[in-house]
């Protein structure tokens, strides 16, 4: 994940992730039911009490049960903003829902479809078994360490997607939820071949069909310290609560290359339920298929205020308030070009307006042809836009990047500030924050400012704003 946009978020459940049904055993996802904040050991481990995730029921894996939960929670109640001390708006809470993660796994079942979500069963309709197959061919051929294939599978993908209803859930401002859908799977394959496809032409296989050859990023397998806290390049320095092992580092990982320790720690405790689990222990994201495949999914579904989810963006739910650095609005007041502006929330700082001929120009032109191909893989009818990009086509969305300067009309309360040890919320990020999407948030944060020495006696450094 090269997204310039930093997420310190540090999402830490109450009760999060791992199947009641078994799972591989390189495939386990752990979850816990509290986190001590005065957890760190003196050896810069930190270990919950974790246990297994039980399973859903059916009305728990629904939409409507996660709308019913964003509106219930007695700790977003108790949430208030930072400036204005009001209570969460309902704009607020709606923006959470399509990023919660479910603390429960869902029942998927192969032989048996109609037993799994709504969501897993138009996934499977949309884009089975056989597609997935055929996309992941070159998986982990690639160098730069171990991976335990048998974990990648379709099963597991369906899985983890399960646990994000509103991925392939909802319509938006399509016709059918099923035409979202093919959108849906086509930007998450089409932004992972980039990211880690093998770019090899010789091959007999097209481009857009050999993603994840690199689970790891190329050229940083345990070598390279540049996403490492606190070193340069990396924005932000690894805080208590969290330890940030010498011996971890956090470059790219998994389907969307994951990268520096907050989005490890905010994946971790989303799908975990536990923000420590992938800081000790971060090549977990390359090694079990089970995390490589869900930090994709996560990170599709997840906004980072003021800039929207790919989610958001495809399905027409995100409205900018005007036309803005080459942000244009279609007839529902969404983003014109909505898989343009994706490539912006991905890597917009780089790709978006590069330089003609430019290898990053090259780079940019990729996603636009492998997200063609793929809407015609997956029997998707292309709207005018779509059928316009033709060879070359780069994101051209001006500066780079529009969604920090953009009068949008994205800003949830969505991070709490921790910088004066104050559990207040936040609608941009500060670099100290916490994210209150994820259950358990507010007792977390209080915790933070309660406890002031680590067990071995040091003192416990307050979280501050900046590196």
């Amino acid at each position: 994940m090269r997204t310039q946009h930093v997420l310190f978020a540090a999402s830490i459940s109450l009760a999060t992730a791992c199947s009641s049904e078994p799972l591989a055993e390189h495939d386990m996802a752990t979850a816990e039911l509290g986190l001590s904040v005065s957890a760190a050991s003196s050896k810069a481990t930190a270990r919950t009490n974790l246990k297994p995730l039980r399973p859903c029921t059916t009305y728990e894996a629904s939409i409507r049960a996660v709308s019913d939960r964003i509106e219930t929670r007695a700790d977003l109640a108790a949430v208030r903003g930072r400036w204005n001390n009001a209570p969460l708006s309902a704009f607020d809470k709606e923006a959470m829902k399509r990023a919660y993660v479910l603390r429960c796994q869902p029942n998927v079942d192969l032989a048996l479809p109609a037993a799994s979500p709504a969501n897993v069963q138009l996934i499977e309709s949309v884009f089975p078994e056989a597609k997935w197959n055929e996309l992941t061919t070159l998986l982990g051929d690639g160098e730069a360490g171990p991976i335990d294939a048998t974990s990648f599978t379709y099963l597991n993908f369906l899985r983890a997607a399960s646990r994000m209803p509103y991925f392939c859930g909802e319509a938006g401002t399509f016709r059918t939820v099923k035409e979202a859908c093919q959108r849906e799977i086509a930007s998450l394959f089409a932004h992972g071949a980039q990211e880690t496809g093998a770019h090899d032409p010789s091959l007999k296989i097209p481009e857009w069909k050999q993603a994840f050859s690199y689970i790891r990023e190329i050229n940083s397998y345990d070598s390279n310290p540049t996403y490492d806290p606190g070193t340069p390049g990396s924005p932000a320095k690894c805080v208590a609560p969290f330890v940030c092992p010498a011996s971890a580092h956090y470059y790219g990982r998994g389907i969307k290359q994951l990268s520096h320790f907050y989005n490890y720690a905010a994946f971790s405790a989303a799908f975990l339920g536990d923000p420590q689990a992938l800081l000790s222990q971060p090549d977990r994201v390359a090694r079990e298929g089970y995390l490589a495949i869900a930090s994709g999914i996560w990170f599709h579904m997840s906004p980072r205020p003021p800039v929207p989810s790919i989610h958001d963006v495809l399905v027409g739910r995100y409205q900018p308030a005007g036309g803005h650095a080459g942000v244009e609005r279609d007839h529902h007041g969404g983003v014109r070009d909505r898989f343009e502006a994706t490539v912006s929330i991905i890597n917009g700082a780089y790709e978006c307006s590069p330089p003609p001929g430019s290898l990053v120009a090259k780079q940019s032109a990729n996603r636009f042809r492998y997200y063609t191909s793929l809407l015609e893989y997956l029997g998707a009818e292309k709207d005018a836009i779509e059928a316009s990009y033709g060879a070359g086509k780069v994101c051209n969305i001006a500066n780079g990047n529009p969604w920090p300067g953009a009068p949008i009309i994205f800003n949830p309360a969505w991070y709490f500030d921790t910088a004066e040890g104050t559990c207040t919320a936040l609608t941009y990020e500060p670099r100290s924050a916490l994210t209150l999407v994820t259950e358990g948030m507010q007792s977390v944060c209080t915790k933070m400012f309660a406890t002031t020495k680590r067990p071995d006696g040091s003192a416990l450094p307050r979280a501050t704003h900046g590196p």
